[in-house]
């Protein structure tokens, strides 16, 4: 069997646990000294293979194949086994003798690419073992840190301070970014991830920044909530980050503000005014201190509004709500998940609208977010849904496009409805 074959194999299983290759036996360093010998720089799939074998030996004998392996894989120019090499080479960095980890940096020393991911990967390596210091010191991150809080209005303050931050999960100059912030009082961290947080362009950090300032429960940070309570940029290349974003905003309005603030201030039409009446739903099942009557009492009009008026506007936040529900560590504490839970009734006529009604359904998103197999609408009504829900739901169970989600959703509501 074709050694890339193979290869494709475990990495297209590769996501279940526990992986195919965790149960394989360990392969002995003398059988994977023959297939290396038999590699060339046409090798691609063979190659690939013994990254993989190497990685699960982990052991001496077996990571001395290494600066063979790296030296074979540059000769192909094939980025990706290139990566997988240099990955191999840091899988290995323990397990490797003194004799091997010379023979590895000497290999890494000689090394070069224009590949940007390669690069990155083989600066990453050469970090690991121990060939690249930071540039940058401690005393020096905290100079900056401190100009930053000096003068938060200051131009590109937010990118300074983001920069500031993300420097911390920088593997080759974390350490001097990591020992400066941790040297901060309890208050200026959150003067800090702040400002950080309302940088214009969103990364994987912001939410999580935003998760931070929303558990420290700090009134300082309100004019990040401000922010992106009012922001959501639908043409972000980041656009389930950008609405998780959005939503964590409303919920930081929601622990230190009285009313609403001003949500999407940058959309107009019905589609954005649908996605204020969610806002401002979230934001009244949030707000510390109401009964449940007052809650009830605030969010009916907007109920009542979204069902009638907005319906064709209702549905495309719901599902789109949905995918960013997966950015949360616990599910279950996603505002979409509050908002079906204290309003099921109000939520399934909505959701069944939107189900019948796919050809009226409009959207403030320019395309479609989807990232998932299952359609977000029955996975949705599964959660609300009643008995009028699993006879809308049977004859759909054959679709083609529909049937894995619609099976899948009628076993969970039957589930449910019958106890």
């Amino acid at each position: 069997m074709p050694a890339d074959w193979i290869v494709h194999a475990l990495d297209t299983h590769g996501l279940s646990a526990p992986t195919p290759i965790a149960s394989l036996e360990r392969a002995a360093a003398a059988d994977l000294m023959l297939l290396l010998d038999q590699c060339t720089a046409e090798s691609a799939g063979e190659l690939l293979l013994l990254c993989l074998l190497i990685r699960h030996a982990d052991e001496p004998a077996t990571a001395a194949l290494v600066p063979r392996v790296l030296a074979l894989a540059w000769e192909t120019r094939i980025g990706h086994v290139q990566i997988e090499a240099l990955d191999t080479a840091s899988h290995v960095r323990s397990a490797a003798d003194a004799e091997t980890t010379e023979a590895i940096i000497e290999v890494l020393d000689g090394l070069h690419s224009e590949d940007l991911l390669v690069s990155t990967t083989l600066v990453d390596t050469l970090y690991i073992y121990d060939q690249i210091e930071s540039p940058y010191s401690s005393e020096m991150i905290s100079t900056d840190i401190a100009e930053v809080l000096a003068h938060p209005e200051a131009p590109e303050v937010y990118e300074r301070a983001m920069g500031l931050v993300c420097g911390q999960f920088e593997d080759v100059v974390a350490a001097p970014f990591l020992s400066a912030v941790e040297a901060l009082s309890e208050h200026d961290r959150i003067r800090l991830n702040t400002l950080a947080v309302q940088a214009e362009h969103t990364n994987f950090f912001t939410r999580i920044l935003l998760d931070d300032l929303l558990s420290a429960g700090d009134p300082t940070a309100l004019p990040a909530f401000l922010r992106w309570a009012g922001r959501l940029d639908i043409r972000s290349p980041f656009v389930q980050e950008e609405i998780g974003c959005h939503l964590r905003g409303i919920l930081g309005c929601a622990a230190h503000t009285d009313t609403p603030p001003a949500l999407l201030t940058s959309h107009s039409g019905s589609d954005a005014e649908a996605w204020r009446g969610y806002g401002e739903i979230i934001f009244w099942l949030n707000r510390p201190g109401l009964t449940p009557e007052e809650r009830t009492d605030l969010c009916a009009p907007l109920l009542n509004r979204l069902n009638t008026e907005l319906v064709d506007a209702a549905v495309d936040p719901l599902q789109t709500f949905y995918w960013a529900s997966y950015s949360y560590s616990n599910p279950g504490e996603s505002p979409l998940l509050q908002i079906l839970h204290a309003y099921p009734a109000e939520t399934r006529r909505i959701l069944t609208y939107g189900l019948t009604h796919r050809d009226r359904a409009t959207s403030l998103m320019p395309y479609p977010i989807s990232a998932l197999s299952n359609d977000p609408l029955i996975a949705l009504l599964a959660l609300v849904g009643d008995q009028s829900t699993i006879a809308l739901l049977e004859p759909l169970r054959e679709d083609r496009t529909f049937g894995w989600s619609a099976v899948h959703a009628v076993r969970n509501l039957k589930a449910r409805l019958n106890g």
